[in-house]
C-alpha cells in the first residue's frame, strides 16, 4: 500500500508547474512514525521475543536511531525538496527523543 500511495504522491508532485511554485509556497505536513519512519521491525522483534510494548522499550528503540524509511517515502521527500516545497513533520515522541530522532532522519 505504501508503494502505491507514495508513487501517486511523487507523480502528483512532478505535475506541479514551475509557475505554481513561483506563485505559491507549498508545504507538506506529514506524520513521522509509520509514514516516514518504519518502526514495524521493532514491533516484530517484540512479537518474536514474546514481549509487550512499553515506554522503556520504545525509548530504547528510539535511542538506537535505527528505523528505516517506509518504502518510497524518501523518494517523495526528495522530489518535494527539489521543488522547494517545505516539509513539516508531526511526531508524537517525547521531547527527550528529539536528538535521536534527528539522527535517525539524517541516517536515512
Amino acid at each position: 500500500m505504501c508503494y502505491q500511495a507514495f508513487k501517486i504522491t511523487a507523480v502528483r508532485l512532478n505535475e506541479i508547474s514551475k509557475r505554481k511554485l513561483q506563485n505559491e509556497h507549498l508545504v507538506i505536513i506529514t506524520d513521522l512514525n509509520e509514514i516516514i519512519l518504519d518502526n514495524i521491525f521493532r514491533g516484530a522483534q517484540l512479537i518474536k521475543e514474546g514481549r509487550e510494548h512499553s515506554n522503556a522499550i520504545w525509548k530504547d528503540w528510539t535511542n538506537k536511531s535505527a528505523a528505516k524509511a517506509v518504502p518510497r517515502a524518501l523518494e517523495v521527500l526528495q522530489v518535494a525538496k527539489q521543488k522547494g516545497i517545505t516539509i513539516f513533520y508531526s511526531v508524537n515522541r517525547d521531547t527527550s527523543d528529539v536528538q535521536a530522532t534527528l539522527i535517525n532522519l539524517q541516517n536515512l
